[in-house]
């Protein structure tokens, strides 16, 4: 078990490396001889940290797009159709 939550960690942490480095290899060999807990705690911290990011970023397109459909009713060019307008509330 230790070693399956072990390699989903490395696999979540390094998903855009295209290689495995020697600073990889020495975190997985270190984390490996360690408390399966610890491994447990990093990997809860990193999908945290990667789900805030898609949250800000997805706040962040849904702003764009909002701010998009006010200005092109506006101005009244508009080629954007939203068909469900709480799909760009940014606060929902």
């Amino acid at each position: 078990m230790s070693e399956a939550v072990l390699h989903l960690y490395r696999e979540v942490k390094d998903r855009k490396a295209f290689k495995i480095t020697d600073t990889m290899e020495k975190e997985y060999t270190k984390l490996s001889q360690g408390n399966p807990m610890v491994v447990v705690s990093y990997l809860r911290t990193h999908l945290r940290c990667l789900i805030a990011n898609y949250e800000d970023k997805e706040m962040e397109l849904r702003a764009t797009l909002k701010m998009a459909v006010e200005d092109a009713s506006r101005t009244g060019t508009s080629r954007l159709r939203v068909l469900d307008p709480n799909f760009v509330n940014v606060y929902a």
